[in-house]
């Protein structure tokens, strides 16, 4: 097992709390979609919106502190939401100008031109303070959409450096912790869902009852 005891204790409180604390405060209305309530019902037109309104800040409340979590175990330090730096020098604005440039001449590159550019700003601020750190920025993806498939990385070909600079599903959460973290995830991910199943389902049962 990758993750430890503590550590699978400290997950399961943060999975338990997110989902506590989202039917706590979510508010839904089913009313604004009339045609859908009446062929489904309420509840089902409540769980749609819920699940639709969670992925919105599923990175935020759930996969963050989670990440934080497990790489705290993992590194000296860890922290959520740091800040690089504020400063970036005007040659390093005109080179991450040139390389971006030069990258968007592939076409379907989408958003990544902004990650691109995003990361680079993050060395960039990062050697102004310290010119002799050793900095690693990367783009993680928490899991595969497309799995049993790999992940579609044509994409992004040309754009990020896919060795160095993008981490998707397994290889991100075993980065943070070790071999096999993903996988004891997943597991705590569904004990926790098996364990609130009758709290989810006595919540959305509610809406039927209006």
């Amino acid at each position: 097992m990758a993750l430890s005891p503590e550590l699978i204790t400290n997950v399961e409180d943060v999975l338990r709390y997110s989902l506590r604390r989202k039917f706590q405060t979510y508010n839904p209305e089913p009313s604004k979609m009339p045609f859908h309530t009446r062929l489904l019902g309420k509840d089902r037109v409540a769980l749609f919106s819920f699940i639709h309104s969670l992925n919105t800040n599923f990175g935020t409340s759930i996969f963050e502190p989670v990440a934080l979590a497990i790489s705290s175990s993992s590194f000296l330090s860890a922290e959520s939401s740091h800040k690089a730096g504020e400063h970036i020098s005007s040659e390093a604005q005109k080179a991450i100008q040139e390389i971006t440039d030069l990258k968007t001449a592939k076409p379907n590159v989408g958003s990544f031109k902004e990650f691109k550019r995003t990361l680079l700003e993050w060395v960039a601020v990062t050697l102004a303070v310290n010119p002799t750190a050793d900095v690693q920025s990367l783009i993680a993806i928490p899991y595969n959409p497309y799995e049993p498939e790999p992940y579609n990385r044509w994409t992004m070909k040309g754009m990020l450096d896919l060795n160095n600079e993008l981490k998707v599903a397994d290889e991100f959460w075993d980065f943070l912790g070790c071999a096999d973290t993903y996988k004891d995830l997943l597991d705590v991910f569904e004990r926790i869902g098996i364990e609130l199943r009758g709290e989810i389902d006595n919540y959305f049962a509610r809406y039927n009852q209006q």
